[in-house]
């Protein structure tokens, strides 16, 4: 079969109101929990999506039983106590590099000799990638499975020192601890994607973060202590400790920032459109996209802002900008959005001036070839492109030209060049519709809804 070219070109103005499919990686969180916790966990705003329905059912090979009501997902906890019999199965990977890893650790602690995972090369070798670097797995790649066996790992320490962040490693320790029933810390310089300790915290585990230095400084603020050669280490601190029992919750599902990220940057460049996202997450530590969009100027702002079981919650305004300027982003600005940066790069190539894009993760060979195919795309729309060691430079331009444009593969890319194609100045040819088809199948229909909504307001 060959690849399935679509032509495609800018939509009408967008307007209207969205409730977007549910965080995956946060819907697995709480899955996770709610099966090891005592009774009957209630996930609100559940909504089916091909990666969901794939998590249930990794934890239906478990014996873990969920019952579907409308718009509601109950899990039947188990029990903090609870470990899965060894079961000769193969798993499909999800598309979520973190949840798979995660979910690999639970099945070693529950003393499985090895475990077969099935997927795309692209996903196998992000997950083999994140294992390599820790301890604990043997790992044996083959044509479209990645088989692990399991090693006894090392002794669980009181106190973890990173000198950078890294947010898997954490989790990985802070998993093990709570398997283990053990009380440790770990400080890192910064704490980012720390969702998964906050919905441990919600569910009755005692965790804690604490954020010490300059980071709730102000950008002028950091300029005078910089001046006056005042220097604050930043670092952060997150604890667990011992617990009693997992308590059922009864959550209420985020929406999916990534598909809010596309669909905010898609609404900024499309001229005449306004419309609200509900109940998005705008957790700083892992959807730093939406406020670097501010920085490069777009018209995005969050609505209604609330706390919710430790993270926060709040719908996305979104308004057509014509006043796009250049930035710098790293540090904490990127690494709080590494999921989504090609969508945040699409945003800068309509930006004036010179934007940088630095402190990409870049370690792997998957993440230095995700990079290289997004620049090489970005160099078709007529901006000016350039890699370096840790990023990208782009100088955006106010059009960008239409193209071929391909995701080599990549989800996240293809949501991405799926934007760029609707937004160039004539046709563009988008070459990986089969990925947007299925890893967010939710996607061009919501598209097509705001552009109904206009059609019948007008």
């Amino acid at each position: 079969m060959g690849i399935l070219e679509l032509e495609l070109s800018r939509p009408g103005p967008l307007n209207g109101e969205l409730i977007l499919p549910p965080d995956e990686e946060y819907f697995y969180y709480c899955l996770f929990m709610a099966s090891l916790s005592t009774g009957s966990t209630e996930l609100l705003h559940f909504q089916t999506t091909p990666q969901i329905d794939l998590l249930v059912e990794w934890f239906h090979t478990l014996k873990i039983t969920t019952l579907i009501e409308p718009e509601t997902l109950v899990i039947i906890g188990q029990g903090a106590q609870f470990r899965p019999d060894y079961q000769d199965v193969s798993f499909e990977l999800s598309r979520h590099t973190r949840v798979n890893v995660l979910f690999v650790e639970f099945l070693r602690s529950s003393d499985w000799p090895l475990v077969q995972l099935k997927g795309t090369s692209l996903h196998l070798g992000q997950l083999s990638d994140e294992l390599s670097n820790l301890q604990g797995y043997i790992l044996d790649s083959k044509e479209g499975t990645l088989d692990i066996q399991f090693e006894q790992s090392k002794e669980l320490k009181s106190e973890y020192k990173f000198k950078q962040s890294s947010s898997i490693a954490r989790d990985i320790i802070f998993l093990r601890c709570l398997l283990d029933e053990h009380s440790c810390l770990v400080q890192e310089p910064f704490a980012i994607n720390d969702s998964f300790i906050q919905v441990m915290n919600f569910f009755g585990i005692k965790t804690n973060i604490d954020r010490q230095g300059n980071q709730e400084l102000s950008e002028l603020e950091k300029r005078l202590s910089r001046l006056r050669g005042i220097k604050t280490e930043k670092k952060s601190i997150c604890s667990i400790d011992g617990f009693k029992q997992i308590n059922a919750k009864q959550i209420r599902l985020p929406a999916d920032p990534d598909i809010a990220s596309a669909l905010t940057v898609l609404g900024c460049l499309i001229p005449k459109s306004y419309f609200i996202l509900k109940n998005v997450s705008v957790n700083p530590s892992r959807s730093g996209i939406f406020t670097s969009l501010k920085r490069l100027g777009f018209k995005v702002d969050s609505l209604r802002r609330k706390e919710r079981q430790g993270d926060a919650i709040a719908d996305i305004e979104v308004q057509f900008t014509r006043n796009r300027l250049a930035r710098k982003i790293g540090g904490e600005s990127m690494l709080s959005s590494t999921r989504q940066y090609p969508i945040l790069a699409i945003a800068a190539c309509f930006a004036d001036g010179e934007s940088i894009l630095r402190d990409i993760p870049l370690v792997h060979e998957n993440q230095i070839m995700r990079l290289h195919h997004l620049a090489t795309n970005l160099k078709h729309t007529g901006a000016e492109i350039g890699e370096f060691d840790e990023g990208i430079v782009i100088r955006g331009r106010e059009e960008c030209d239409s193209n071929t444009y391909q995701a080599q593969g990549d989800e996240i890319l293809a949501l991405a060049l799926y934007v760029l194609s609707r937004t160039t100045h004539g046709k563009s040819h988008f070459m990986s519709i089969d990925l947007i088809d299925k890893y967010f199948p939710s996607f061009i229909p919501y598209i097509e809804l705001l552009e109904t909504t206009q059609a019948s307001e007008d």
